[in-house]
């Protein structure tokens, strides 16, 4: 993943956005204009929204982001402490035991 957004600067001391930072930046900010996220009842199933830690140190956006959407759109919400925008990637046990806890709460697991 870091490949894909990083590269070498030319002097090769060090990394940086592959992406010019504005186009970069620019993606969040057409995001924001998209209405991504339904109400819970328009899914027509359980849905859990596992995200990553507002109470941990230099939490990214994302992270109240997603809390403040759980509250305001009605969704279960499961915060995987420690983590940052990439829990799935820190913390991969973790993010699945928050699924498959809740699909057995719903009586949906296999």
């Amino acid at each position: 993943m870091a490949r894909a957004v990083l590269r070498r600067e030319g002097s090769g001391s060090g990394w940086e956005l592959s992406c010019p930072r504005e186009l970069e930046a620019s993606i969040y900010l057409q995001a924001m204009t998209l209405n991504l996220w339904p109400r819970y009842e328009a899914y027509g199933g359980p849905v859990k929204m596992i995200a990553a830690d507002p109470a941990a140190r230099g939490a990214p956006a994302p992270a109240f982001a997603n809390e403040a959407l759980a509250q305001e759109l009605g969704y279960a919400y499961e915060a995987i402490p420690g983590t940052g925008h990439l829990l799935q990637i820190q913390k991969p046990e973790e993010c699945r035991r928050a699924m498959l806890t809740f699909l057995d709460e719903q009586g949906i697991r296999y």
